[in-house]
């Protein structure tokens, strides 16, 4: 079997497992998803039972190792069931699993990976300061040295999986340098704002989140300030394929109602 073929299966494989989730378990409470704008509890404990927090986690704690190309089209089918659901999903794996899977320390992962690819914890990442998540142009926090730790001062202005997220690792610029940073939810030198709703994603909503000189050891730094524009790539390359098979997934199922009804 060749690797094209391969590929194609897995592909496949999790599109039907997905779609049996979706028709048996998302459908009868789709709508009390979207009015109470929460994803019940029972939902995500099935979610963990079929792997999909760590669908880009090393095997080695707990993740699937799918193929990039695999996890999209499996967002992308979960999309037309529940587009909070995906994106909870898709910005976990790509802005959190993926980062730590292949930036972290050795500590960091052993410390979070098994909990992330369990969805005991969920994580996101945050680039931008003004509005524009991927815009890095204009990074107004600033990160300095405080003994073995950073005081983190500034403010994101749109934080996906914000109202949801155990953490943020958080672009910062550290004097000449820039790099990101791990800061945990219940630090008590962190403000949230309300929930901001956002249309077809009721129930994963996002926040801003506000800096007061917030203490973090510098162990939480990912990656080397050398690997910062790598890892800057990375998340900007793959969030807007994850966007799109949102969009995607929103425009299909809205398709397919509509030839539903037509007929």
């Amino acid at each position: 079997m060749n690797k094209l073929s391969s590929l194609n299966e897995e592909i496949e494989m999790i599109k039907e497992v997905i779609q049996n989730f979706g028709e048996n378990e998302i459908n009868p409470i789709v709508s009390d998803i979207d009015s109470n704008s929460e994803l019940p509890i029972s939902i995500l404990e099935k979610v963990s039972e079929f792997g999909l927090y760590g669908m880009l986690g090393s095997s080695e704690f707990g993740g699937a190792e799918t193929s990039f190309s695999t996890f999209i089209h499996g967002m992308l089918e979960l999309t037309k069931y529940s587009p909070a659901l995906s994106s909870l999903l898709i910005f976990h794996n790509i802005l959190s699993v993926q980062l730590i899977n292949k930036f972290g320390t050795d500590s960091q992962k052993s410390n979070l990976l098994t909990e992330l690819t369990t969805g005991k914890k969920i994580g996101t990442a945050v680039l931008g300061d003004d509005g524009s998540f991927i815009n890095v142009d204009n990074i107004r926090t600033e990160a300095t040295e405080e003994g073995d730790y950073y005081s983190i001062s500034g403010t994101k202005s749109f934080v996906l999986n914000g109202a949801l997220s155990d953490f943020f690792i958080v672009l910062c610029n550290f004097g000449k340098d820039s790099g990101l940073v791990l800061v945990e939810k219940d630090n008590p030198e962190i403000s949230f704002s309300k929930p901001i709703s956002t249309i077809a994603l009721n129930g994963n909503e996002l926040v801003s989140i506000s800096f007061y000189s917030c203490k973090v050891p510098k162990t939480n730094l990912i990656g080397k300030f050398e690997d910062t524009p790598d890892i800057i790539k990375i998340i900007q390359e793959t969030i807007w394929l994850g966007i799109s098979a949102i969009s995607i997934g929103i425009m299909q199922s809205a398709l397919d109602q509509a030839i539903k009804y037509s007929n």
